[in-house]
């Protein structure tokens, strides 16, 4: 048995990659005038922005230097160069309710594989994202 877990580790290649999340707009009437923050969690690790206060039309921007910025291992077959194997991230809004105190709004869950380059270089990509539970995805 630890002879073929051993063989299958042999045949990953660990990739460390660093990535920014930037430009990031939160945008819900209900939000008016709360402060937020975004979280980034991924299997015990994580990292929050600096808040931002929504205003009257319930929008908080999150821009440079404000970003969110991490590293994570990927791993790609070594076989198989051009697949790198999936890993999971989660973007959660929440409001700072009090100093060290927060309260999940919604959140995301997205594969940072889809965003690393197989060459490793840097790269720029943008998407939107549609928070799912709690206030933020409902209506006002």
């Amino acid at each position: 048995m630890l002879g073929k877990l051993m063989r299958h580790v042999e045949q990953k290649e660990e990739i460390c990659f660093e990535f920014e999340i930037t430009n990031i707009d939160v945008t819900q009437p209900i939000l008016r005038h709360r402060l937020l923050a975004v979280r980034w969690a991924r299997h015990g690790k994580g990292g929050l922005s600096k808040t931002s206060v929504a205003d009257a039309s319930g929008k908080a921007t999150f821009d440079p230097p404000d970003g969110l910025k991490f590293k994570a291992t990927l791993y790609r077959n070594k076989e198989k160069k051009h697949r790198i194997d999936p890993k999971e991230i989660k973007l959660s809004v929440e409001e700072v309710v009090k100093a060290g105190k927060s309260q999940p709004l919604g959140s995301v869950k997205f594969d940072l594989a889809h965003y690393a380059n197989h060459d490793q270089s840097a790269t720029k990509s943008t998407c939107q994202v549609v928070l799912d539970g709690g206030i933020a995805a409902g209506a006002e």
